[in-house]
């Protein structure tokens, strides 16, 4: 299964830009693309793919190589921004891949499944913690690297042991 990128809650503004731009509009007040869209969305649908075309210098040479598309997952909030390499659509397995975040969606109650499982088992624990700063704190001695640690960590590191 290929790699996607989920975002709940996106700010992009890359269809209102494009839409500006298109029918010359100078728009100051700042509208998201899941914020125009989520009005006329209802769950399960999804706009048409894009390609990613931002001017963005740092990532410029990668943009023309994602693909994205907004997906109702609820029925209530804006759409989730959705996305995946261009390769995919291409492929013709955007739909394939669309599918899934939906039934990932149904399972997870509006959030995708998979998502929300990792969460819930990547949390430290205050042993996990202890483990690692023990462990990175003995890689510093040997390597000879002079660690510092804030008042304000220590204080917290010892309050909770």
């Amino acid at each position: 299964m290929p790699l996607i990128g989920y975002v709940d809650t996106s700010y992009a503004d890359d269809l209102i830009k494009m839409l500006s731009h298109l029918h010359g509009l100078n728009l100051s007040t700042r509208v998201s693309d899941a914020g125009l869209l989520r009005p006329a969305m209802k769950w399960g649908d999804r706009t048409q793919i894009y390609i990613c075309a931002r001017d963005d210098a740092v990532l410029e040479k990668y943009y023309d190589r994602v693909c994205f598309a907004y997906l109702k997952t609820t029925g209530d909030n804006p759409p989730a921004r959705i996305e995946f390499p261009r390769w995919i659509y291409e492929a013709g397995l955007h739909e394939q891949v669309l599918d899934t975040v939906r039934a990932e969606c149904v399972v997870g109650t509006g959030y995708p499944y998979c998502l929300e499982t990792a969460d819930a088992l990547a949390v430290l624990t205050l042993e996990d913690q202890q483990r690692f700063y023990r462990l990175f704190q003995e890689f510093a001695e040997r390597e000879g690297l002079q660690l510092r640690f804030s008042r304000k960590s220590q204080s917290k590191r010892n309050r909770r042991v």
